[in-house]
Protein backbone atom coordinates (compact mmCIF):
# COMPACT_ATOMS: atom_id res chain seq x y z
CA UNK A 1 0.00 0.00 0.00
CA UNK A 2 1.35 3.86 -0.90
CA UNK A 3 2.13 5.62 2.18
CA UNK A 4 1.97 9.25 0.85
CA UNK A 5 0.34 10.67 4.13
CA UNK A 6 3.88 11.78 5.76
CA UNK A 7 5.05 13.17 2.73
CA UNK A 8 1.64 15.35 2.04
CA UNK A 9 2.02 16.88 5.19
CA UNK A 10 5.51 17.47 5.09
CA UNK A 11 4.41 19.37 1.74
CA UNK A 12 2.13 21.44 3.03
CA UNK A 13 3.56 22.41 5.87
CA UNK A 14 6.66 23.99 3.61
CA UNK A 15 5.63 27.25 2.93
CA UNK A 16 4.21 28.16 6.60
CA UNK A 17 7.49 26.93 7.63
CA UNK A 18 9.71 28.60 5.34
CA UNK A 19 8.09 32.00 5.56
CA UNK A 20 8.19 31.51 9.59
CA UNK A 21 11.60 31.33 9.10
CA UNK A 22 12.18 34.34 6.66
CA UNK A 23 9.61 36.13 9.06
CA UNK A 24 11.97 35.90 12.60
CA UNK A 25 15.25 36.74 9.95
CA UNK A 26 13.84 39.88 8.75
CA UNK A 27 12.36 41.09 11.85
CA UNK A 28 15.90 39.82 14.34
CA UNK A 29 16.80 42.53 16.50
CA UNK A 30 20.39 44.19 15.66
CA UNK A 31 23.69 43.99 17.61
CA UNK A 32 24.10 46.29 20.54
CA UNK A 33 25.24 49.67 18.58
CA UNK A 34 28.87 51.25 19.78
CA UNK A 35 28.86 54.41 21.01
CA UNK A 36 27.67 57.49 18.81
CA UNK A 37 30.45 58.98 17.67
CA UNK A 38 28.10 62.33 17.15
CA UNK A 39 27.79 62.34 21.09
CA UNK A 40 27.78 66.42 21.77
CA UNK A 41 28.35 67.27 18.15
CA UNK A 42 26.36 69.18 15.82
CA UNK A 43 26.08 72.27 13.89
CA UNK A 44 27.01 74.79 16.76
CA UNK A 45 30.37 73.00 17.47
CA UNK A 46 31.05 72.94 13.67
CA UNK A 47 29.82 76.54 13.20
CA UNK A 48 32.27 77.71 16.53
CA UNK A 49 34.94 75.65 14.61
CA UNK A 50 34.72 77.61 11.20
CA UNK A 51 35.08 80.77 13.38
CA UNK A 52 38.22 79.22 15.02
CA UNK A 53 39.57 78.64 11.39
CA UNK A 54 38.92 82.39 10.60
CA UNK A 55 40.39 83.81 13.71
CA UNK A 56 43.56 80.92 13.36
CA UNK A 57 44.00 82.17 9.39
CA UNK A 58 44.12 86.04 10.16
CA UNK A 59 46.86 85.07 13.09
CA UNK A 60 48.71 82.44 11.48
CA UNK A 61 48.28 80.11 14.65
CA UNK A 62 48.81 76.93 12.01
CA UNK A 63 48.15 74.10 15.20
CA UNK A 64 44.96 75.88 16.11
CA UNK A 65 43.90 76.08 12.65
CA UNK A 66 44.37 72.68 11.35
CA UNK A 67 42.24 71.51 14.60
CA UNK A 68 39.44 73.32 14.00
CA UNK A 69 39.54 72.11 10.03
CA UNK A 70 39.82 68.73 11.71
CA UNK A 71 36.61 69.65 13.55
CA UNK A 72 34.57 70.82 11.16
CA UNK A 73 35.08 68.28 8.85
CA UNK A 74 34.37 65.61 11.47
CA UNK A 75 31.13 67.90 12.93
CA UNK A 76 30.23 67.83 9.03
CA UNK A 77 28.64 64.22 9.13
CA UNK A 78 27.14 65.10 12.58
CA UNK A 79 24.64 67.23 11.56
CA UNK A 80 21.32 65.24 11.98
CA UNK A 81 18.50 67.92 10.31
CA UNK A 82 18.05 69.43 7.11
CA UNK A 83 20.41 72.28 6.78
CA UNK A 84 19.16 75.68 6.10
CA UNK A 85 20.93 77.91 3.40
CA UNK A 86 22.49 80.14 6.13
CA UNK A 87 24.30 77.25 7.62
CA UNK A 88 25.23 75.58 4.20
CA UNK A 89 27.05 79.04 3.98
CA UNK A 90 29.08 78.48 6.39
CA UNK A 91 30.06 75.00 6.14
CA UNK A 92 31.02 76.21 2.04
CA UNK A 93 33.42 79.18 3.65
CA UNK A 94 35.08 76.76 5.98
CA UNK A 95 35.60 74.19 3.29
CA UNK A 96 37.06 76.96 1.18
CA UNK A 97 39.73 78.10 3.34
CA UNK A 98 40.47 74.63 4.50
CA UNK A 99 41.14 73.75 0.71
CA UNK A 100 42.68 76.74 0.24
CA UNK A 101 45.16 75.99 3.13
CA UNK A 102 46.23 72.35 1.55
CA UNK A 103 46.92 74.57 -2.03
CA UNK A 104 43.84 72.86 -3.61
CA UNK A 105 42.44 75.75 -5.48
CA UNK A 106 39.96 74.22 -7.31
CA UNK A 107 38.00 73.09 -4.81
CA UNK A 108 38.75 76.32 -3.21
CA UNK A 109 36.74 77.96 -6.01
CA UNK A 110 33.64 75.43 -5.71
CA UNK A 111 33.34 75.85 -2.23
CA UNK A 112 33.23 79.73 -3.47
CA UNK A 113 30.59 79.01 -6.03
CA UNK A 114 28.76 77.32 -3.48
CA UNK A 115 28.55 79.67 -1.10
CA UNK A 116 28.01 82.85 -3.75
CA UNK A 117 24.66 81.03 -4.23
CA UNK A 118 23.02 81.48 -0.84
CA UNK A 119 25.03 85.18 -0.26
CA UNK A 120 26.07 86.43 -3.68
CA UNK A 121 27.42 89.98 -2.16
CA UNK A 122 29.90 87.91 0.10
CA UNK A 123 33.28 89.77 0.14
CA UNK A 124 36.33 88.35 2.09
CA UNK A 125 37.30 90.19 5.33
CA UNK A 126 40.43 92.51 4.69
CA UNK A 127 42.02 90.97 7.72
CA UNK A 128 41.86 87.62 5.92
CA UNK A 129 42.53 88.58 2.72
CA UNK A 130 44.74 91.69 2.63
CA UNK A 131 44.90 93.95 -0.64
CA UNK A 132 42.92 93.62 -3.76
CA UNK A 133 45.32 91.02 -5.02
CA UNK A 134 45.39 88.40 -2.39
CA UNK A 135 44.96 84.72 -4.12
CA UNK A 136 41.28 84.40 -2.03
CA UNK A 137 39.89 87.18 -3.84
CA UNK A 138 41.00 86.09 -7.31
CA UNK A 139 39.66 82.62 -6.52
CA UNK A 140 36.35 84.42 -5.17
CA UNK A 141 35.71 86.93 -8.28
CA UNK A 142 36.06 83.30 -10.36
CA UNK A 143 33.07 81.52 -8.51
CA UNK A 144 30.98 84.93 -9.19
CA UNK A 145 31.99 84.39 -13.44
CA UNK A 146 31.47 80.57 -13.02
CA UNK A 147 29.61 78.97 -15.43
CA UNK A 148 26.22 76.90 -14.37
CA UNK A 149 27.23 73.59 -15.44
CA UNK A 150 25.28 70.41 -16.95
CA UNK A 151 23.73 68.67 -13.72
CA UNK A 152 24.19 64.97 -13.21
CA UNK A 153 21.85 62.53 -12.17
CA UNK A 154 22.26 60.75 -8.91
CA UNK A 155 21.24 56.95 -8.59
CA UNK A 156 20.86 56.32 -4.94
CA UNK A 157 19.68 52.91 -3.34
CA UNK A 158 15.96 52.51 -2.64
CA UNK A 159 14.00 53.98 0.32
CA UNK A 160 16.49 57.49 0.38
CA UNK A 161 16.05 60.79 -0.44
CA UNK A 162 19.18 63.00 -1.25
CA UNK A 163 19.66 66.75 -0.02
CA UNK A 164 22.20 69.28 -1.08
CA UNK A 165 22.98 72.30 0.50
CA UNK A 166 19.38 71.64 2.58
CA UNK A 167 17.20 71.16 -0.91
CA UNK A 168 15.64 68.15 -2.17
CA UNK A 169 17.80 66.95 -5.62
CA UNK A 170 17.37 64.25 -7.66
CA UNK A 171 20.73 65.66 -9.74
CA UNK A 172 23.96 66.93 -8.43
CA UNK A 173 25.67 70.17 -9.80
CA UNK A 174 29.04 69.79 -11.77
CA UNK A 175 30.76 73.11 -11.23
CA UNK A 176 30.24 73.95 -7.87
CA UNK A 177 30.56 71.88 -4.06
CA UNK A 178 27.61 70.79 -2.90
CA UNK A 179 26.97 69.11 0.94
CA UNK A 180 25.00 66.09 0.51
CA UNK A 181 22.70 64.55 3.58
CA UNK A 182 20.65 61.45 2.52
CA UNK A 183 18.01 60.60 4.36
CA UNK A 184 16.32 57.24 4.33
CA UNK A 185 12.50 56.95 4.26
CA UNK A 186 11.89 57.19 7.97
CA UNK A 187 13.95 60.41 8.49
CA UNK A 188 16.77 58.98 9.52
CA UNK A 189 20.37 60.54 8.32
CA UNK A 190 21.86 57.65 6.40
CA UNK A 191 24.82 59.60 5.36
CA UNK A 192 26.38 63.11 5.53
CA UNK A 193 29.60 64.63 3.62
CA UNK A 194 31.19 67.45 1.57
CA UNK A 195 30.88 66.39 -1.97
CA UNK A 196 33.11 67.78 -4.91
CA UNK A 197 32.13 67.93 -8.42
CA UNK A 198 35.10 65.39 -8.77
CA UNK A 199 33.38 63.06 -6.21
CA UNK A 200 32.45 59.72 -6.38
CA UNK A 201 28.92 59.86 -5.73
CA UNK A 202 27.45 58.03 -3.77
CA UNK A 203 30.64 57.33 -2.09
CA UNK A 204 31.35 53.39 -1.70
CA UNK A 205 31.78 54.05 2.08
CA UNK A 206 27.92 55.29 2.53
CA UNK A 207 25.91 52.36 4.33
CA UNK A 208 23.25 50.57 3.10
CA UNK A 209 19.52 51.85 3.92
CA UNK A 210 17.80 49.61 6.28
CA UNK A 211 15.01 47.55 4.46
CA UNK A 212 11.39 49.57 4.84
CA UNK A 213 8.35 48.09 6.18
CA UNK A 214 7.35 47.75 2.51
CA UNK A 215 10.43 46.11 1.56
CA UNK A 216 10.02 43.13 4.64
CA UNK A 217 6.46 42.26 3.39
CA UNK A 218 7.31 41.88 0.18
CA UNK A 219 10.86 39.36 0.73
CA UNK A 220 8.14 37.58 3.09
CA UNK A 221 5.38 37.20 -0.14
CA UNK A 222 8.30 36.39 -2.40
CA UNK A 223 9.41 33.49 0.25
CA UNK A 224 6.02 32.20 0.54
CA UNK A 225 5.36 32.28 -2.99
CA UNK A 226 8.38 30.33 -3.74
CA UNK A 227 7.37 27.89 -1.00
CA UNK A 228 3.98 27.58 -2.54
CA UNK A 229 5.08 27.14 -5.93
CA UNK A 230 7.53 24.32 -4.59
CA UNK A 231 4.29 22.60 -2.92
CA UNK A 232 2.77 23.02 -6.44
CA UNK A 233 5.11 20.86 -8.06
CA UNK A 234 6.07 18.45 -6.12
CA UNK A 235 2.06 17.94 -5.53
CA UNK A 236 1.96 17.62 -9.40
CA UNK A 237 4.40 14.69 -9.57
CA UNK A 238 2.85 13.30 -6.42
CA UNK A 239 -0.32 13.58 -8.92
CA UNK A 240 1.08 12.25 -11.96
CA UNK A 241 2.79 9.30 -9.74
CA UNK A 242 -0.58 8.23 -8.25
CA UNK A 243 -2.50 8.83 -12.11
CA UNK A 244 -0.60 6.19 -13.64
CA UNK A 245 -0.29 3.51 -10.27
CA UNK A 246 -4.23 4.31 -10.94
CA UNK A 247 -4.28 3.09 -13.90
CA UNK A 248 -1.81 0.31 -13.61
CA UNK A 249 -4.71 -0.91 -10.65
CA UNK A 250 -7.10 -0.51 -13.12
CA UNK A 251 -5.76 -2.51 -15.52
CA UNK A 252 -5.08 -5.04 -13.31
CA UNK A 253 -8.88 -5.25 -12.32
CA UNK A 254 -10.31 -4.90 -15.83
CA UNK A 255 -7.78 -8.07 -17.04
CA UNK A 256 -7.60 -9.75 -13.76
CA UNK A 257 -8.40 -13.59 -14.09
CA UNK A 258 -10.46 -13.79 -11.15
CA UNK A 259 -12.41 -11.78 -9.13
CA UNK A 260 -11.10 -8.15 -7.79
CA UNK A 261 -10.41 -8.80 -4.02
CA UNK A 262 -12.03 -6.19 -1.32
CA UNK A 263 -8.40 -4.94 -0.74
CA UNK A 264 -7.78 -3.94 -4.42
CA UNK A 265 -11.01 -2.30 -4.64
CA UNK A 266 -10.13 -0.13 -1.75
CA UNK A 267 -6.46 0.63 -2.79
CA UNK A 268 -7.98 2.00 -6.08
CA UNK A 269 -10.65 4.21 -4.14
CA UNK A 270 -7.47 5.21 -1.93
CA UNK A 271 -5.52 5.92 -5.17
CA UNK A 272 -8.55 8.19 -6.89
CA UNK A 273 -9.05 10.37 -3.63
CA UNK A 274 -5.20 11.14 -2.74
CA UNK A 275 -4.69 11.89 -6.50
CA UNK A 276 -7.72 14.16 -6.08
CA UNK A 277 -6.51 15.88 -3.30
CA UNK A 278 -3.00 16.20 -4.39
CA UNK A 279 -4.65 18.10 -7.49
CA UNK A 280 -6.64 20.55 -5.41
CA UNK A 281 -3.39 21.34 -3.61
CA UNK A 282 -1.25 21.91 -6.72
CA UNK A 283 -3.91 24.14 -8.07
CA UNK A 284 -4.31 26.08 -5.24
CA UNK A 285 -0.83 26.82 -4.32
CA UNK A 286 0.04 27.57 -7.71
CA UNK A 287 -2.94 29.92 -8.06
CA UNK A 288 -1.88 31.40 -4.14
CA UNK A 289 1.74 31.22 -5.69
CA UNK A 290 0.51 33.92 -7.87
CA UNK A 291 -0.75 35.96 -5.73
CA UNK A 292 1.50 36.09 -3.22
CA UNK A 293 4.23 37.03 -6.18
CA UNK A 294 1.78 39.75 -7.65
CA UNK A 295 1.14 41.20 -3.74
CA UNK A 296 4.61 41.52 -3.40
CA UNK A 297 5.72 43.55 -6.83
CA UNK A 298 1.97 45.48 -5.96
CA UNK A 299 4.04 46.51 -2.57
CA UNK A 300 7.29 47.09 -3.75
CA UNK A 301 5.44 49.32 -6.68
Amino acid sequence: MLRFRPFLWTLLWAPATIALLASAQTYAQEPTEAVDPCAGRGFSTLEMAAREMERAAVELDVPAFESAWTQVQADLPCVPSVLTPRQAATIHKAYALGAFTNKQLDETRWSYTAMLDVLPNYELPDSLAPGSTHPLDRLLDDARTADSGVPRAVELPRGTSLYLDGKAQAQRPSNRAAIAQVYTDDGALLWAGYVYPNSTFPPPNMPTPPKSDQERVARISFVSAGALAGLAVGTGIGTAYLVQQRRDSADQIRLGAGPTSLDELNRYDQQATRSNLLIVTAQTSAVLALGLTGFGLVVLW
